[in-house]
């Protein structure tokens, strides 16, 4: 295998030689020397280059997905301090806030974030799967409303893991936390009753 490495090296050596003694306008020991290296490409440096390439996409990628969730989840967190401080009560509220908050949200603002939100999110085509927006050749893609939708899913999705969207009685507003604590102390004056 170092043999052959050896000969194409001095092969390559060779039409490098050529094509500067030529002055670089012989168009042969142009097209000799290009095809000299293409040929004896190392398969081992291309595999690895590539490797390391896909290695560098994927960091890329989970950075993108990492910064992207961040602001879903402060987006989220926002929404949530306004709930327990009884600021937001209602599911019709709610909703309202979190459609202004995907369209003024800086991944749908402007063009390349919105491009990349839409690489990062869970939710891409929600706005087109549930004919929120339609996309059309002649109008061009409409990247920053296709972007809001998706941090709109992606925003609704994480407040799900937070509280019931549909049952906004139990969501832990002031008002709530504190009926839930009479209904618990009677629940158990309750129980004390039965033993």
């Amino acid at each position: 295998m170092r043999r052959r490495r050896n000969a194409a090296d001095e092969e390559i050596r060779k039409a490098w030689r050529a094509l500067v003694a030529g002055g670089g306008d012989d168009l042969a020991a142009v097209e000799e020397y290009l095809g000299l290296l293409k040929r004896h490409e190392d398969p081992a440096a291309k595999e690895s280059e590539k490797k390391r390439e896909d290695r560098e996409l994927d960091e890329a990628r989970n950075r993108l997905r990492q910064n992207y969730f961040d602001s879903v989840r402060s987006h989220v967190e926002s929404i949530m301090d306004d709930i327990r401080s009884g600021h937001l009560t209602d599911r019709d509220r709610l909703m309202d806030r979190v459609t202004e908050e995907s369209y003024s949200s800086y991944w749908a603002t402007y063009t390349a974030a919105s491009q990349q939100a839409l690489l990062a999110s869970e939710n891409a085509d929600y706005g087109t799967d549930e004919g929120l927006v339609a996309v059309n050749e002649r109008e061009g893609i409409p990247w920053g409303s296709l972007a809001a939708w998706a941090f709109y899913r992606d925003m609704l999705d994480e407040l799900g893991n937070e509280i019931d969207l549909n049952d906004d009685s139990e969501w832990p507003t002031p008002e709530n936390l504190e009926r839930q604590r009479l209904e618990a102390e009677a629940d158990e004056v309750g129980e004390e009753d039965v033993e």
